[in-house]
């Protein structure tokens, strides 16, 4: 897997052919409270937020 940084959720969407926008939220929000991803919300018009993986998510973490 290549890590391609922040991504917008209409790119994390294009990556998961058929999934919902439902599921795709629910993903999110779960593997944002599990500490796998961030999410940054930026203030603009239109609003717009990005998701990035932790050191959690990417696997880093070494015992």
């Amino acid at each position: 897997m290549v890590e391609a940084g922040p991504l917008r959720y209409t790119d994390l969407q294009c990556q998961v052919p058929g999934i919902s926008q439902r599921m795709l939220t629910l993903t999110l929000r779960q593997l944002r409270e599990d500490g796998l991803i961030t999410r940054t919300a930026y203030a603009e018009v239109p609003p717009r937020a990005e998701y990035a993986l932790t050191p959690l998510g990417r696997g880093s973490t070494r015992s």
